[in-house]
């Protein structure tokens, strides 16, 4: 019984993530990149620096970020998956624990909670 309810849990948070991932690469990815164009522009020319902005602009610099193309998107693809696979053995966890008998359509609006719950739901405010 725990096979089955590690592997579905497995199994689904896989496919969701790669399916997830596929919507960031679409549509939040480019507008990363596009606001990491202003973040790594600098201050405007002729603009007066003082010594901590100096400071912090070198430690930003220093700070790690993956690089553009296969690094980038392979990072992004790994939290996807992760993040999917965790919210996926809460989803099974919790059918589980409701004891009652589940099919494919019922697990799916189960989902489509979790879902408005955890994400509708906090980004209308």
């Amino acid at each position: 019984m725990f096979g089955r309810i590690f592997l579905t849990a497995l199994a689904a948070g896989l496919l969701s993530g790669i399916f997830i991932w596929g919507a960031h690469s679409l549509k939040t990815t480019p507008l990363v990149l596009a606001a990491e164009v202003y973040e790594d522009a600098g201050p405007a020319a002729g603009e007066h620096q003082e010594h901590p902005q100096q400071e912090a602009q070198a430690a930003a610099e220093s700070e790690w970020a993956p690089g553009d193309g296969f690094e980038r998107s392979f990072y992004t693809l790994l939290t996807d998956v992760l993040t999917s696979v965790g919210f996926a053995f809460l989803l099974v966890g919790a059918i589980s624990l409701s004891g009652r008998s589940i099919d494919w359509r019922l697990g799916v609006l189960w989902g489509l909670a979790g879902f408005s719950a955890f994400y509708v739901s906090p980004s209308l405010g």
